[in-house]
């Protein structure tokens, strides 16, 4: 793959920010169908007596049960997107808009450099969003997350939203 060289390009602010919405909502989803299957699963056992409602009701099984829906929630909002980035180079939301992530050397996104690139969207994120709104005013349109990861993000006419990159 080549390195980008026209502006139009890169992806813009607006489709980054709505395949990101996206992405959100269908983590959230993926987070609340979890927690509705461990309470369905707890709640087998315990209708049919294989967990007693002493156990059920004590603290200590309350935070373990607590401590699992946290760690599956991070598994979910950690492994969505950085998976995704490693076997296809674009989230769901990202196809849907017809967006997809690259790295400056051309070479397909490891493991490693999508776990920077989900850190980098804290450090974008912290400081007011500022990281997300450097999208607007620099040349290839990269983000801080972008930079620290040496990725772009970039129209791709692969995707279900065929956005028209002129000539």
């Amino acid at each position: 793959m080549k390195k980008v060289e026209r502006r139009d390009a890169y992806a813009g602010f607006v489709t980054r920010a709505i395949a990101f919405i996206i992405d959100i909502v269908a983590m959230a989803i993926a987070i609340i169908v979890v927690i509705a299957l461990l309470q369905a699963v707890l709640g087998f056992f315990t209708l049919y007596g294989l967990l007693g409602q002493r156990i059920v009701n004590s603290a200590q099984f309350q935070a373990i049960v607590s401590v699992a829906i946290i760690i599956l929630g991070a598994a979910i909002a950690i492994g969505y997107p950085v998976g995704f980035w490693v076997m296809l180079g674009q989230t769901p939301g990202q196809w849907l808009l017809g967006v997809r992530i690259v790295r400056v050397t051309g070479k397909p996104l490891t493991v490693r450099r999508a776990l920077l690139r989900y850190l980098g969207y804290w450090l974008s994120a912290i400081p007011l969003g500022l990281g997300f709104l450097w999208v607007l005013v620099d040349d290839r349109r990269q983000g801080w997350h972008d930079k620290l990861a040496g990725t772009y993000v970039i129209y791709d006419s692969r995707s279900a939203y065929r956005h028209r990159v002129p000539a």
